[in-house]
């Protein structure tokens, strides 16, 4: 019982958070989507876009660059950038981004960010833009629009032919880093 308690206590100092499979198969399904553009460093790292739905039910768009455990599948891979568009099958209804981070072993980069509301509709993807990774290792993140490229991607990964796009990318400089944190394991 200790060890629970421990680690959840190691989880709250840490802003570990925990999040749900949204994941939605009805008929009324809608879309969500965006693309992560990483720099090529040294740097190994997870990058995670949280977003929550209505009851506060959280998830994210998750992206491995590289590390021991592997590497997320890569739509884009050239020498200076890699990276990929992901999705959500979601339930249609209002969402919210609230929050990225970037893990890298033992640290954790975390960014301010002012929640961004979005809403997925019924048989419609709701494209979130690309988050960029400017230079790599430093965690400086902005948003773009890259529409053209990321649907013709998604077409290849979900039957979306014909499927109407909602745009709604955040301003550029929505995450800013903050601060990082390092996890002492004995």
């Amino acid at each position: 019982m200790k060890k629970v308690f421990s680690l959840l206590g190691l989880m709250l100092l840490t802003g570990c958070v925990i999040t749900s499979d949204l994941t939605y198969e009805g008929e009324d399904k809608g879309f969500a989507f965006m693309s992560y553009m990483i720099a090529n460093s040294d740097y190994a790292g997870d990058y995670k876009l949280y977003f929550e739905n209505e009851k506060g039910q959280t998830s994210s768009f998750f992206y491995r660059k590289d590390g021991a455990w592997g590497k997320s599948e890569r739509d884009f891979d050239s020498g200076a950038f890699n990276g990929a568009v992901l999705y959500q099958k979601l339930k249609p209804g209002k969402y919210k981004l609230t929050k990225f981070e970037i893990e890298r072993g033992t640290q954790t980069i975390h960014f301010s960010m002012q929640p961004f509301d979005f809403v997925v509709a019924s048989g419609k993807a709701t494209y979130l833009g690309e988050l960029k990774e400017k230079f790599g290792g430093t965690g400086y993140m902005e948003f773009s629009n890259e529409l053209s490229r990321d649907f013709q991607l998604l077409e290849k990964k979900v039957d979306a032919k014909g499927l109407a796009t909602i745009i709604e990318v955040p301003n550029k400089d929505l995450v800013m880093a903050k601060k990082m944190t390092e996890v002492k394991l004995y």
